[in-house]
């Protein structure tokens, strides 16, 4: 009986440190899930989606900004270009890309004789609203 006893008591014994080995595994496994969840929850605030604000709230939002930091959009248009028929989404750009655009395409525009000379008919984007 007395070994029957020991048996027990040494069956019960190993399983203590498991036990315990399973419930800070347990632990470890919670402290992870929250850690994720609270990046996850940080990394959802993206930046906020100018195509979808109103003029009004483009009007705010640029109210304190830099101008080059100011948003401007393109309104949505639907029309025939190039002889087919296109719908040209609102498009939202900081005036800086707007300019970097424009120098880009007077850049692309210029002839090889005259690459000193600016084309005045060059960069426009919109209707020209950057001239």
């Amino acid at each position: 009986m007395k070994y029957l006893a020991l048996g027990i008591l040494a069956t019960v014994a190993s399983k203590k440190p498991i036990l315990e080995m399973k419930k800070l595994m347990l632990n470890y496994r919670l402290v992870l899930l929250l850690i994720v969840t609270i990046l996850v929850a940080c990394e959802a605030t993206d930046l906020p989606k100018y195509e979808e604000m109103s003029e009004f709230e483009l009007v705010m939002h640029n109210a304190l900004l830099p101008e080059n930091e100011q948003i401007v959009c393109q309104e949505k248009m639907s029309d025939w270009v190039g002889g087919s028929f296109r719908r040209i989404p609102r498009r939202c750009f900081t005036v800086a890309q707007l300019k970097q655009l424009q120098r880009d395409a007077e850049f692309a525009s210029r002839g090889r004789n005259s690459a000193s000379q600016p084309n005045p008919n060059a960069g426009t984007f919109g209707g020209g609203l950057m001239q």
